[in-house]
């Protein structure tokens, strides 16, 4: 029995060797582009990384000098913080490409702040301003020009309740005088063996050098105790009236360039003050105002009047001292904003930027 045999089709020894080849060629290729595409994927990785670190570190700087109130930049590499709490951050690097920056709290031990510094540089940028703080000083705001050498010429005039004694001033001073509170009042004033009651010392708002407005408003007011007034005494051929210091009250406040007046009077009540006071007759009287002797008229006049032509008035030496409270401007640079640049290096790339935090308070002060 004949059989005959198909035709079976396959692949020849040829034919397998060159799809192998083919295989080969296109595997090569896959290969070597995903290799590429992973390489590409790594480098892109690495530069998300640096810069995310990058900024997050310049950042973080920024803030804190922000929230700073004091800066002192010690140098290009190392800036010291203190918060208005009390404690203090500083970032400093050693200059050393690659080397971290580092941070120190409240003075403690550094730790790294970031990696791979390659560039840092802190530049403060001056401002000038003034601080102003108030600074009182004792002065003597008015006197005679030699308040203890008047020794002749001597005119006694009492107070009692039918005179008055006053003495209109003002003190001129600059701009920066916040005000003045008067302290003290030294008088030729003394009391004999039989004069008694109290004095009253009142300070009064004046117009003018020429108007002492005995009436005007009372701003304050103190009471001498008549044990409190110096005793005259006998030099062998006289009364002696010595100098009596009259403490004055904190309410005697006045302000510069201002007139005002003191009027001394008897206190009143059943022992109305008979004080004697010493006056010279003169053509002067203190710088930046005037003193009067008077009796009561009406209680709106003086007698005598100011000294007009060939009159002259009746001086009661005298030194006035107070307490000047004024600002005083303190010239002061101070460092209102810095700049901040940053250089860091990551798997071979490196990631630049700078930026500029303003301190806290900062600006024109």
């Amino acid at each position: 029995m004949n059989r005959t045999l198909s035709n079976q089709s396959g692949f020849t020894l040829v034919e397998i060797l060159l799809v192998a080849a083919i295989g080969g060629v296109l595997l090569t290729a896959l290969t070597i582009s995903t290799g590429v595409f992973l390489d590409n994927y790594t480098v892109a990785l690495d530069s998300q990384d640096l810069t995310l670190a990058h900024q997050i570190a310049l950042d973080r700087v920024l803030d804190s000098i922000t929230e700073a109130e004091e800066i002192e930049v010690e140098s290009s590499n190392s800036i010291r913080l203190i918060f208005p709490d009390g404690s203090s951050d500083r970032y400093f690097w050693s200059g050393n490409t690659g080397e971290c920056l580092k941070l120190e709290r409240n003075g403690g031990d550094a730790h790294p702040f970031v990696d791979g510094v390659v560039s840092l540089d802190f530049a403060s940028n001056i401002a000038s301003a003034y601080d102003e703080v108030i600074v009182t000083e004792r002065e003597n705001l008015l006197s005679f020009d030699d308040f203890s050498g008047y020794t002749f010429g001597w005119e006694n005039h009492a107070i009692e309740p039918s005179s008055q004694h006053g003495f209109t001033f003002y003190v001129p001073w600059n701009e920066r005088v916040e005000e003045i509170v008067l302290t003290q009042l030294d008088m030729r004033l003394a009391k004999l063996p039989a004069q008694q009651g109290d004095l009253r010392i009142s300070l009064l708002e004046g117009i003018t050098e020429k108007v002492p407005r005995v009436n005007g408003d009372v701003i304050a007011s103190c009471v001498i105790s008549n044990a409190d007034i110096t005793d005259a005494f006998w030099d062998g051929s006289q009364w002696v009236i010595g100098a009596t210091s009259l403490l004055l009250t904190e309410d005697f406040v006045i302000q510069p360039n201002r007139y005002y007046c003191l009027l001394c009077e008897p206190a009143g009540g059943v022992e109305a003050a008979t004080m004697t006071v010493a006056a010279i007759t003169s053509n002067y009287g203190p710088v930046n105002g005037s003193v009067y002797i008077g009796s009561v008229d009406g209680g709106a006049t003086w007698d005598p009047p100011l000294a007009w032509g060939e009159y002259r008035q009746k001086d009661v030496p005298f030194l006035l001292t107070g307490d000047v409270q004024s600002y005083e401007r303190i010239p002061q640079q101070y460092v209102e904003s810095v700049d901040v640049t940053l250089g860091i290096e990551l798997g071979g790339k490196e990631e630049h930027g700078s930026g500029r935090a303003q301190v806290r308070g900062g600006g024109e002060r």
